[in-house]
């Protein structure tokens, strides 16, 4: 599959989903018109590039950092600002990490830029459970990520890319690893505490019918 092709995918099952009725599941506490303005936004910058000296910054790049530091400014406390800050530095490591392990040993990783996504998104789905900040702490960490492998790799001189095509496939799957980690935990919590519920209502039946006896 070329490059973009699944974000592009996962962004038209992402609406689909929202528009039949999961958005309180998938992003609660999220107004419409700010998903509208995310999609417009991301969709109408995902092929712009900006040219920064010898870097090639698309604009979905921008997006996402304008909702990492808008996630960080809203948070009120000043731990929990250094602690999402301290999050994206982390998983900014661990895809780097990743990243330099595929090319190293590429018998771990067979598929890098799945593996190294999937990774991610479940690490941003163990250490927060909100689907802002999990879209923030993706995004500093999947572009930090990048931003390592072009100073390490890219030759002096020569164009680095930040945000492309394989950024956007990256950045999308990770978000939909955690949020629907997210969902099917949710669903765990819930079914045990409807079993919890159960079990003791039928134990309270049950010392009810010996007291009767």
């Amino acid at each position: 599959m070329n490059p973009g092709y699944l974000s592009l995918l996962l962004i038209a099952m992402t609406l689909i989903l929202l528009a039949s009725g999961w958005k309180d599941v998938l992003v609660r506490g999220i107004s419409h018109k700010a998903i509208l303005l995310f999609f417009v936004l991301w969709l109408g910058t995902s092929k712009i590039v900006i040219p920064f000296g010898s870097w090639r910054i698309y604009g979905c790049a921008c997006v996402a950092v304008v909702i990492s530091a808008a996630v960080i400014a809203k948070t009120e406390s000043f731990m929990l600002q250094c602690h999402l800050v301290s999050v994206g530095l982390l998983l900014g490591s661990i895809y780097f990490f990743l990243q330099e392990a595929s090319h190293l040993i590429p018998a771990m990783m067979a598929h890098p830029d799945l593996n190294s996504s999937l990774l991610v998104g479940f690490s941003a789905f163990l250490m927060t459970r909100l689907p802002l900040v999990q879209a923030a702490c993706v995004s500093v960490g999947l572009l930090l990520g990048d931003a390592y492998s072009v100073y390490v790799h890219s030759p002096e001189g020569f164009p680095a890319v930040i945000g492309g095509p394989r950024f956007q496939d990256r950045w999308w799957l990770a978000l939909w690893m955690a949020r629907g980690s997210s969902v099917v935990w949710q669903g765990v919590c819930a079914g045990g505490r409807s079993a919890a519920r159960y079990w003791a209502g039928r134990r309270k039946e049950g010392a009810d019918d010996r007291m009767g006896d």
